[in-house]
């Protein structure tokens, strides 16, 4: 009901009305702030339950879980408490809350890059699930690990776990924060041809930074023609820095108009722009 209304007030102001909350009452509540984006009051709330001596079942640790891996502040102490009680429930065993651990650890150590604790926390899993590897794929793609972030990949495969979008998304971006141009490549038509996936514009957009940052401009131009969508903001900001490396300003002030057609406000779009002119300008 709560979740179903969006509205994280008329949600709070019904639970309020509730003289005796049951733990699906506290479960509704929790998850509809966490779906909100309210992690901090999500949690709140989950703290709250054990003075009012109402216990804890699955689904509450599901949505605290939740909540817990887009706070931002905190994370580890708050993932920890909830950690520690689910140990004391009998349920770290079960397969979605194993599971949700490691989202919990991997998406909290990935983002202050404490990447062995975040490995660490993936071991515990018996069973892990697309969701799991790919946030470990993520963590390590988001740092600039783009070999490591490729090994866990292949363990995915191996383990008979099958990527989504998201996954290689993440594996496309990883290589191109790499160097990886070559497998970038490879990725990408892998895509469709073993996995059935077929990119997004997110997809083609991290395959031309890939070539953009190697100064594969030509490479890019056809991408730009043959690509099924019109090219967007990140696709011409690749194109406007590999122009710009080369030091093609042609090309460039072509990138660069096609740019801010997009996205009128881009500042960095002027910036380079503006470099271009001054290295123009000092050669002559």
């Amino acid at each position: 009901m709560y979740g179903r209304c969006r509205s994280v007030i008329h949600a709070r102001q019904a639970f309020d009305r509730i003289e005796n909350k049951s733990v699906i009452s506290w479960n509704s509540i929790i998850t509809a702030y966490a779906q909100n984006g309210h992690s901090k009051e999500a949690l709140g709330i989950f703290f709250a339950m054990d003075p009012e001596g109402v216990k804890p079942n699955r689904v509450t640790f599901l949505a605290a879980l939740d909540a817990c891996s887009i706070e931002t502040e905190q994370s580890s102490n708050l993932g920890r408490e909830i950690h520690f009680r689910i140990i004391e429930s009998g349920l770290e065993s079960e397969e979605t809350i194993a599971n949700s651990l490691v989202n919990m650890y991997a998406n909290f150590y990935g983002r202050c890059g404490n990447l062995k604790e975040a490995k660490q926390a993936f071991s515990m899993a018996a069973r892990r699930d697309v969701i799991s590897w790919t946030a470990m794929v993520s963590a390590f793609a988001h740092h600039g690990w783009g070999e490591e972030a490729l090994e866990i990949f292949h363990a995915m495969i191996l383990d008979g776990v099958l990527p989504n979008s998201v996954t290689l998304l993440s594996i496309l971006s990883a290589c191109s924060h790499s160097g990886l141009l070559k497998t970038a490549r490879e990725k990408f038509v892998s895509m469709e041809d073993d996995f059935g996936i077929h990119p997004l514009s997110d997809h083609y957009d991290c395959l031309v930074d890939s070539l953009g940052r190697a100064g594969r401009i030509g490479s890019v131009e056809e991408m730009l023609e043959f690509m099924p969508f019109h090219p967007g903001a990140v696709v011409w900001m690749s194109y406007l820095s590999a122009s710009k490396v080369l030091g093609d300003f042609v090309r460039g002030e072509r990138a660069a108009r096609m740019l801010l057609d997009l996205d009128p406000g881009n500042c960095a779009a002027y910036l380079v722009v503006s470099n271009m002119y001054v290295s123009t300008e000092n050669e002559e």
